[in-house]
């Protein structure tokens, strides 16, 4: 079964061990399946990248998943996972929200919390960002809602792409 434990772990040893060579057991669980990448417009604020790949995978009590890698110079720029909660489920968004945090909290030490907005423009709202920063990697957390379903986004990245 897949976890936001499972999760958080795979990120942290993806971004910290994970290059072209070793991604297929590094990085990704046996019930993902991949994906095409679909470019957002957040990708304008990364650093360049060579390589997208993507994917889905079951997760309890959401209606939708996506987990995604950026490659650079054969190495992991970032890697990242999407949660999309069904609306009766705020609960269960919550519960692993406060997992995640816990988690990040002990791996990484107390969050820098960013702030809280919303962009009518595109039906996000109550976005909340957490940043955690250790070394040379970044995590963060972004929570909030989108056409009203509640979501939960975590990424891990390589610093040394971002300087």
């Amino acid at each position: 079964m897949v976890t936001i434990n499972r999760l958080f772990t795979m990120l942290l040893t993806c971004v910290l061990s994970g290059n072209v060579d070793n991604i297929n057991e590094l990085c990704i669980l046996p019930s993902m399946v991949k994906i095409p990448y679909v470019t957002v417009l957040q990708d304008k604020n990364l650093p360049t990248f060579e390589e997208a790949l993507s994917f889905t995978f079951p997760f309890e009590n959401t209606m939708k998943t996506n987990y995604e890698i950026l490659l650079k110079n054969g190495k992991i720029l970032q890697a990242g996972i999407e949660l999309y909660f069904y609306q009766d489920k705020t609960n269960h968004f919550i519960e692993k929200f406060y997992e995640l945090y816990a988690l990040a909290n002990k791996e990484f030490g107390e969050a820098d919390f960013t702030h809280i907005y919303s962009n009518p423009e595109y039906q996000i709202s109550d976005l909340r960002t957490y940043n955690f920063k250790y070394n040379d990697k970044l995590f963060y957390i972004l929570t909030g809602k989108a056409n009203g379903l509640p979501f939960l986004i975590f990424r891990v990245g390589n610093l040394d792409f971002y300087n």
